[in-house]
């Protein structure tokens, strides 16, 4: 599914079609207004009364010219940037406004960014389903076959192998 924005197309991938859905969205931003003026967070920037909702097990990409809003969207649902109106729900919780702290507890570390570098994420040396592995781990995942596991599910659900 695609839908489309002022300046970028949101792409949609349901990878849960065979699994039982929970009820409760994953994340919804409603209506929701962020962006900056000279690199100051101001109103009159990119994101004009964005909503969507992003369902359990659903694949979320975001497509669009530099300069769009692909970035102030991913800053604004990880806290880096705040919102002048709207709302941010994330796992049925409202997290917009929160201090840091407490929005980590809200989320249990379940929204983090993947910054664009590649070479600055990523160790090209290692597989990228080993490096998913040690991020399980610093997140407490403490079993080295559930780790396995995760990496492999998350790879196979995007269409990565693991070499």
């Amino acid at each position: 599914m695609i839908l489309e924005h002022d300046n970028f197309q949101i792409q949609r991938h349901d990878q849960s079609s065979n699994q039982i859905q929970d009820e409760v969205d994953l994340l919804i931003l409603d209506d929701v207004v962020a962006g900056y003026v000279n690199n100051v967070p101001d109103q009159r920037g990119v994101l004009h009364h964005l909503s969507l909702s992003v369902a359990r097990g659903e694949t979320l990409g975001l497509v669009g010219e530099s300069g769009s809003g692909k970035s102030t969207l991913a800053r604004v649902v990880t806290g880096l940037l705040n919102i002048q109106h709207g709302r941010i729900i994330y796992n049925g919780k409202e997290i917009q406004g929160l201090k840091w702290k407490e929005r980590l507890a809200r989320t249990e570390r379940g929204i983090q960014m993947v910054f664009q570098d590649p070479f600055s994420s990523f160790n090209p040396k290692r597989t990228v389903g080993s490096q998913l592995e040690e991020a399980l781990e610093i997140h407490g995942t403490k079993s080295a076959r559930e780790r396995r596991r995760l990496s492999h599910e998350t790879l196979q659900n995007i269409g990565l192998s693991d070499s």
